[in-house]
């Protein structure tokens, strides 16, 4: 998240990464009620979260992240404890589950495995009974209350144009009027390519959509050169160490250098445990020798999974964006019904890959340790214009005839939020007569 101040306003920017489903993981809604202020952002369906919302004198992003460690114990050092839950079914049939609990950490093995001698512990603010509600509602309110089950790391900024940082992100840089934040180590290199901008007015949608890549600029060239000098001409190496030289280290949709370096980067970090860091060292003969094993096995790997025609090695074809449906998905059918992957109507949807984690506009990589994560939720606003909260987002529906076939490669196109006025549908909650 980024805010922004030109001659025109202040401009707030969001951008949620949520995994790879198909399904909404956020959902645009528009509240008013009784005595109180409205409401337009986003919620996380089912719970009373909104990570992005804007009330009439507030706005915010709050970064979704929450704290996790995983230990290993011995066993027997571990008290367990066996708790019970009673599930009923649509149909009316009743399952007893039982879950494995040790304090405020729960034990994880893989179902089926046989007991071992050692156990992994998840450590989980929300495996204690915990509510961050209040947290939720002073942020609509505009008095920050501390959070419990996230951090509560993002921006929040008042109608004047005046903003803070909220909680302590693990990435937060001063932009010449302004300020970033971000909860990746990658986002300091959109945070950089955002200060290098051109003084004037904010060219927002512009600004997303750039796939530079500082990263790539900076880490790229003294690589590409170490390899130069060992590097034999011919095809298909000396082919592919051309289009690296000719790079603008953009992971545009085009681009065969992006899959070529970041193949490379990944096959290098998985055989040394580290991604590499230019030094003068980069001329030893052994350090040379290591740079052009790996990239031989990045083409090795492009040529086994997209053919010898690099022109095929496209960044929307080597990374492309993949979508799955949870629970539905026709992975979990393959086992038991192997005829229906071809035509299910939930196997997985790939659409042509854009971006990098590191560039303004975001898309996956093989260099990166997490899974792939392509679904993002955007949402942005200006001083100037209050009322307006615009959202771009994918919607995909296969459901709707022809659904799986019919949906365009093209980026979403923004929309705007309508005011809780504008609400087709009206909800009336009661209170429940007695406490929860």
């Amino acid at each position: 998240a980024w805010a922004a101040r030109d001659s025109a306003g202040t401009h707030l920017f969001q951008r949620q990464v949520y995994g790879a489903t198909a399904l909404p993981f956020l959902q645009e809604i528009a509240l008013q009620w009784e005595g109180g202020p409205s409401l337009q952002g986003a919620s996380l369906p089912g719970t009373p979260f909104f990570p992005a919302g804007k009330s009439t004198r507030h706005a915010w992003a709050l970064l979704l992240t929450s704290a996790a460690t995983l230990e290993r114990a011995a066993r027997d050092s571990v008290a367990t404890r066996l708790d019970y839950e009673r599930l009923l079914t649509r149909d009316g049939a009743e399952h007893l589950a039982a879950f494995e609990r040790a304090a405020d950490r729960l034990p994880l093995e893989a179902p089926g495995a046989a007991p071992s001698d050692s156990v992994w512990l998840l450590r989980w603010a929300g495996l204690a009974p915990q509510t961050d509600v209040a947290a939720w509602r002073g942020l609509l309110g505009g008095q920050a209350q501390p959070f419990a089950l996230l951090q509560g790391n993002g921006l929040w900024m008042e109608r004047t144009g005046v903003w803070r940082v909220l909680g302590a992100p693990a990435v937060e840089v001063p932009l010449p009027a302004g300020v970033f934040v971000g909860n990746t180590r990658w986002s300091a290199y959109a945070a950089e390519l955002l200060r290098t901008q051109e003084s004037g007015p904010v060219r927002l949608q512009t600004w997303i959509d750039d796939a530079y890549s500082i990263w790539a600029a900076q880490t790229a060239p003294p690589l590409i050169d170490a390899l130069g000098a060992t590097a034999p001409e011919d095809a298909p190496l000396g082919e592919a160490l051309t289009y690296l030289r000719n790079w603008d280290f953009s992971y545009d949709r085009a681009s065969i250098a992006a899959s070529l370096f970041d193949t490379w980067m990944a096959i290098y970090r998985h055989t040394t445990g580290a991604l590499p860091s230019p030094s003068p060292q980069d001329t030893l003969p052994d350090v040379r020798a290591g740079y052009l094993r790996t990239f031989e096995q990045a083409v090795a790997t492009l040529v086994e999974a997209f053919g010898p025609d690099q022109s095929q090695w496209r960044w929307e074809r080597v990374r492309p964006e993949q979508r799955l449906f949870p629970v539905w998905s026709v992975e979990a059918l393959g086992a038991v019904m192997p005829e229906a992957r071809s035509a299910a109507r939930y196997a997985p949807l790939d659409l042509p890959g854009h971006g990098h984690p590191s560039a303004l506009a975001w898309g996956t990589s093989p260099v990166q340790h997490t899974l792939p994560a392509p679904a993002v939720w955007e949402a942005w606003m200006h001083t100037n214009t209050w009322e307006t909260f615009t959202v771009r987002r994918r919607r995909l529906d296969p459901n709707a005839l022809l659904g799986r076939y019919l949906l365009t490669d093209r980026p979403p196109d923004p929309l705007n939020l309508p005011g809780p006025a504008a609400g087709q549908t009206t909800t009336t909650l009661t209170p429940l007569s007695r406490p929860l």
